[in-house]
């Protein structure tokens, strides 16, 4: 016969388990929603150099002739 005392801990442990799975898809989600957060203001960055750029380069364009 398994003890009570055996059992308040296996149940204690199981729902442990199950808090901290819990907290680990809080983080999941949150660093999901932070990646697709700095890839938008990666993509926007990336559109304004590439915008300057070609602004230079028509200026440089312009200068030469």
């Amino acid at each position: 016969m398994i003890s009570t005392g055996v059992v308040v801990t296996l149940v204690l442990f199981m729902a442990g388990l199950i808090y901290q799975a819990g907290r680990l898809s809080q983080r999941v989600e949150y660093l999901e929603r932070w990646r697709e957060e700095f890839r938008a203001e990666y993509r926007q960055s990336m559109a304004t150099v590439t915008s300057h750029l070609e602004r230079m380069e028509s200026m440089i364009q312009g200068i030469r002739g």
